[in-house]
């Protein structure tokens, strides 16, 4: 029971994930072939919130 803040925070981002499509393969192949910058923002995002 000590330890239900670190599920809950691994499930909320797990569906925030989901939601920006992150773990999606055709959005992982376009951040590579330069075609989309959706990739981009959510790694910027990131970076700027750690």
């Amino acid at each position: 029971m000590k330890f239900i803040k670190f599920l809950i925070t691994g499930i909320l981002f797990g569906i925030v994930m989901s939601k920006s499509e992150a773990i999606s393969w055709y959005r992982i192949q376009e951040m590579f072939r330069f075609q989309s910058f959706h990739m981009y923002g959510i790694i910027g995002v990131a970076v700027v919130l750690a």
